[in-house]
């Protein structure tokens, strides 16, 4: 131990930090070291200070820091200011005194809005985070001047940068201000950058206009937003288009059936045939959502045939455009109608065979919507197919089928589902991926719900023992989860089949008795028929010579049930675990 402390290399005096300061002091000394980490650590310190002082301190002591922090040379330094600012700010606002008002306005906001123009675009974007969570705290009169007045002055600067983070800042206030505001100030502002020189400010005016949308009443939107939103799509840099289509189904959320069918359709279908592969596959990831805004009848076959067409034409070269669509086909069913699935079923085959793993696993998650979408029948002869491929691919891919299972498999008829049930055994063969088991074993439950009495016997409860036995300890603990709720329905089950068996044997009794013709010995020697009867029952009795044991044949069947399941599932798990010596025997 002695040799161990010898070789430790003491600390320099001038970066050991001195514990015998208080917090605030300490703070005070190290903000100014000379190490830029120092600062840094002690910068990020403030806020939490300023949740253990009084108010009175925070402003007049750890405030100043912040003021003389904001011009370090570290751009890390000057990042962290910024979080500390909107933390000190909104304490001292919410503390209600009238001098922390007014130096949150005059001193924290002013400090804010000078680092608004830093040449970092990390810090830019920091201290704009800033700006608007003090700006949420803030009396009216202060929205409008000094926060909206500066973000109008950045809005023509001559930086385009400065211009774009003015359309940010105008997204943030939209949501603090109010319509009237918004139509005189925000509104002119972004509409007019649309026009502007540098295509970032054009792209991060689209978001505005987006945003304009979702604020404003559809008469607004269609008389002074949709002409600015026609020049974007028109625009010659893709990237401008491109944001463009990303906006379309909230311009489309609030204008008029006549607009959405006259204006907005002609775009989308002017959209499909870009040039450019981004705003294909934007406005591919937007074409459900887009179609949600609509009623079926204001959807020309024309605008659905050529999305079908370009999708299905591009899919094979473009893998980006595959996994986008995988997100689409549901949605695109469940607003079209099953009536569309004869020009969608191509596209969804490209899409179950695709060699991407992601876009299958996506399209796993899917079956269940689609085939609720698309009926039984439909569901029957293409879904099932693609269902019973999953369970032998990987494991990401069948993980998505685990979620869809549950409600994909009442979709099926019986004959459908019955060839789905052969199968749930193998979604567990071939991994060793114990993630996987574990997803396996919390599923199992969900799946024990919706599966026939005799399929919980012969593969639910046999794949829960194996579960069970795993070597995982994570697959063993959500298996042993699962045992009570699997156990706790197969008995319900069971018990609600054997009363339908008693239901049903009573009914056939009883049919039988009614159509018996009756005996006319029976009716002339009453004696005779009553000593039949007895004779019958003594019978009965000797066939059964233990009454109180045997008990009536609900409750024997009820009481049965659980002992022959456990069997059934302990023969399942020697057989899964012991292949080879199952084929021995058998040959």
């Amino acid at each position: 131990m002695d040799g161990m402390a010898d070789t430790l290399i003491p600390i320099p005096p001038e970066i050991e930090i001195d514990e015998s300061l208080g917090e605030i002091e300490r703070i005070e000394q190290y903000i100014k070291s000379f190490l830029p980490l120092q600062r840094l650590v002690h910068v990020k310190a403030i806020g939490e200070a300023a949740t253990r002082c009084e108010l009175e301190e925070v402003r007049t002591r750890l405030s100043p820091l912040l003021k003389d922090a904001s011009s370090d040379d570290d751009i890390m330094v000057r990042e962290a200011v910024a979080e500390q600012v909107s933390t000190v700010a909104v304490l001292l606002l919410k503390g209600g005194r009238e001098e922390d008002y007014v130096y949150v306005v005059e001193e924290l906001l002013g400090l804010a809005t000078v680092l608004l123009g830093d040449d970092d675009g990390k810090v830019r974007d920091a201290f704009s985070q800033a700006f608007l969570d003090i700006a949420k705290h803030l009396r009216p009169e202060h929205i409008e001047s000094p926060v909206l007045t500066k973000v109008l002055l950045m809005a023509h600067d001559e930086n385009q940068n400065v211009r774009s983070h003015a359309l940010q800042l105008l997204n943030g206030l939209m949501d603090i201000v109010s319509t009237d505001i918004i139509l005189a100030f925000c509104l002119p502002e972004a509409t007019s950058m649309c026009g502007d020189v540098s295509m970032r400010v054009r792209k991060d005016a689209a978001a505005s206009l987006g945003k304009l949308a979702e604020k404003l009443d559809a008469s607004k939107v269609e008389e002074r937003v949709l002409p600015s939103y026609k020049k974007l799509c028109g625009d010659e840099i893709w990237s401008v288009r491109r944001a463009a289509a990303e906006i379309l189904p909230k311009i489309s959320k609030n204008v008029s059936q006549e607009v959405q069918r006259e204006t907005l359709v002609p775009i989308a279908a002017s959209m499909l045939e870009d040039s450019s592969k981004w705003v294909v596959t934007e406005v591919h990831q937007k074409f459900g959502m887009f179609l949600e805004t609509m009623q079926r009848e204001d959807i020309p076959d024309s605008l659905f045939e050529a999305f079908v067409e370009k999708t299905s034409g591009a899919m094979s070269s473009d893998t980006d455009l595959a996994f986008s669509f995988a997100y689409q086909v549901a949605g695109v069913l469940v607003v079209m109608g099953k009536g569309v699935w004869p020009y969608m079923r191509p596209i969804f085959d490209k899409l179950r065979t695709d060699v991407q793993w992601r876009v299958r696993r996506t399209l796993a998650f899917a079956l269940h919507d689609i085939a609720r979408a698309i009926g039984t029948e439909s569901a029957d002869q293409d879904i099932l197919p693609a269902a019973l491929e999953f369970v032998d691919d990987l494991d990401e891919v069948r993980t998505g089928l685990l979620h869809s299972l549950p409600q994909l498999l009442p979709l099926f008829s019986d004959s459908a589902a019955e060839m789905a049930h052969t199968r749930l055994r193998h979604l567990i063969h071939g991994t060793e991926n114990w993630r996987y088991r574990a997803r396996f074993a919390e599923f199992l439950p969900r799946l024990a719900r919706v599966v026939p009495v005799s399929v919980m016997r012969k593969t639910v409860l046999p794949l829960l023992m194996q579960l069970l036995s795993d070597k995982a300890a994570a697959v063993r603990t959500e298996a042993r989860n699962a045992v009570c709720d699997i156990y706790a329905h197969a008995a319900v089950r069971a018990a609600e089949l054997a009363d339908e068996e008693e239901a049903a044997a009573s009914s056939a009794g009883s049919s039988d008795a009614a159509t018996r013709e009756p005996d006319a010995s029976d009716a002339r020697n009453p004696t005779a028929a009553s000593t039949t009867n007895t004779a019958t029952t003594e019978g009965e009795a000797a066939s059964a010579p233990d009454s109180e044991s045997a008990g009536d044949g609900k409750s024997a069947s009820t009481t049965q049930t659980p002992q022959t399941s456990a069997e059934d599932a302990r023969d399942h798990e020697s057989a899964d675990t012991a292949p080879d010596e199952r084929h021995s025997d058998t040959d």
